[in-house]
């Protein structure tokens, strides 16, 4: 994501978070700086917030926001009490490999 995002840009990726997260998997989320934007970093930490905000009733953030060059990325990942409903579903069945009877 890059500062400039619109609002409804952000709802399509929490939506997309929230399939990630009620599957059991963890969300990593990036904003990206371009050009003179790494003097507003406060901006892309608010930004990483602001999309978290929408997910706190599924998910906590695992690790704080941080810089890796002109990225600043954020991980979430779901709540235990989600984890755990999802383990009571049976495993989805294998296939078992068919034997050539040539």
């Amino acid at each position: 994501m890059g500062l400039k995002i619109g609002q409804h840009d952000i709802e399509v990726k929490q939506r997309a978070a929230i399939k990630f997260l009620t599957a059991g998997n963890k969300v990593k989320l990036t904003a990206r700086f371009k050009g003179r934007e790494m003097t507003h970093q406060d901006l892309g930490k608010a930004i990483l917030e602001k999309f978290f905000l929408g997910l706190e009733d599924i998910a906590t953030i695992e690790s704080q926001p941080s810089m890796a060059g002109r990225d600043m990325s954020i991980i979430a990942v779901p709540k235990k009490e989600l984890s755990a409903s999802n383990s009571d579903k049976p495993a989805p069945l294998e296939k078992q490999p068919q034997e050539d009877t040539k």
